[in-house]
């Protein structure tokens, strides 16, 4: 087995969403831990396949520039 070392600057509270359908919508956290650079988020949603879908449901902002060392929702 081999290691490798991975650096991130933006994470996510989670990594999936299970949405429930009398919930009007989720959110989640995304952060730049990066203290210098701000970085553009790209968020989308997949089935249980891994295809992209568009629709009924849909990302929003699909995509979003994090400022250094903050958070957004």
């Amino acid at each position: 087995m081999a290691a490798q070392q991975v650096q991130a600057a933006i994470a996510l509270d989670r990594t999936r969403v299970i949405f429930d359908g009398s919930q009007k919508s989720v959110s989640l956290s995304v952060s730049n831990q990066n203290k210098q650079l701000p970085y553009l988020a790209q968020g989308w949603i997949e089935d249980e396949q891994g295809n992209k879908i568009q629709s009924p449901l849909t990302v929003l902002p699909p995509v979003q520039r994090i400022e250094p060392a903050s958070r957004a929702r």
